[in-house]
Order: C-alpha cells, then structure tokens, then sequence
C-alpha cells in the first residue's frame, strides 16, 4: 500500500489478497467500509472464507470473493494484468509516465532461457546472462550485471 489509509474512502474497488484486512487490520478497514458505503466495491482473494471475505461485495448476485489454491496469488495477479491488456483496460499513459514500462534492457541481456539452454533440450537451467563461470565457486554463483542495465538515448546499441 503506497498512500494513506485515509484516501482508502475514496476508492472505486479496494482489493484485499491474502490477508484478512478487517479482522487484522481493523483501523485501515474502518476506510475500507467507508468506501463500501459510498459505492465502492471490495475483491477478496484469499483461499479461506475470512471476515474480510464476508464482506466481500455482490455484483449480479455472485459475492466478490476469489478462492484461489495456496501459492497461487503470482499466477492469479498475472492472468489479471493479462486480461487487462487483452482487453486494453490499461491507463496507457499512466503506465508511460508513471512507471519504468517504457525502458528497455541492454541488448546482450538474455534470459534463462536464451543464456544456458538445457544441454538435453527441454528446459533452461535457470542462469541469466552475466554468469562468472569459476569453477572454484562451488555453486557460490556471481553475476556481472552490466547487461542488466537499460538502455539509455545516448547508448549507441539502442536502436
């Protein structure tokens, strides 16, 4: 959470994951009923049926609580950004101003994938680029990161 429990009121739809806010955190979800009554809507997301779950909103009849399996919250949050792209329900211009989405890593970046394929096939091994490859470290794994950086205008390989 990056403002103050107080903006919380104003909100359209508070998104609770994997917490149960209004048993645990009683004092910020004073703000959060707050917002419920002035038409905002609450999403849990949370494998048990908690007191911040009961008071989930109801939309067409369905409450608003997502019971998703323990471990699941990383894959749950991307399939919601993807379908937000799919369905452009993107704030295009927040996301270029506001965040780092518009920048681009180096060129000789690789990932785990295009860096150390399999030697089998199938797949990576789960080595980025940059790996020092000393045999003496034992597993004890270092990384030059210079091809981690992104790239800037004066960078000559930024096309």
């Amino acid at each position: 959470m990056t403002q103050h429990w107080i903006d919380i009121k104003n909100s359209d739809v508070v998104m609770c994951i994997g917490a149960n806010a209004a048993e645990n955190h009683p004092i910020s979800f004073k703000w959060v009923q707050k917002a419920l009554d002035n038409g905002g809507k609450l999403i849990v997301v949370d494998p048990r049926y908690t007191r911040s779950a009961a008071k989930a909103s109801v939309v067409d009849g369905i409450q608003l609580w997502c019971r998703i399996r323990s471990g699941t919250d990383i894959a749950f949050m991307n399939g919601m950004m993807k379908w937000a792209i799919d369905h452009n329900r993107i704030n295009w211009q927040y996301v270029k101003d506001c965040t780092n989405a518009k920048f681009l890593l180096n060129t000789g970046f690789q990932t785990c994938r295009q860096a150390n394929p399999h030697p089998v096939g199938g797949t990576a091994t789960g080595i980025f680029s940059g790996l020092v490859d000393d045999p003496r470290r034992q597993k004890k794994y270092q990384y030059l990161t210079g091809a981690w950086a992104n790239q800037y205008a004066d960078d000559p390989t930024n096309l």
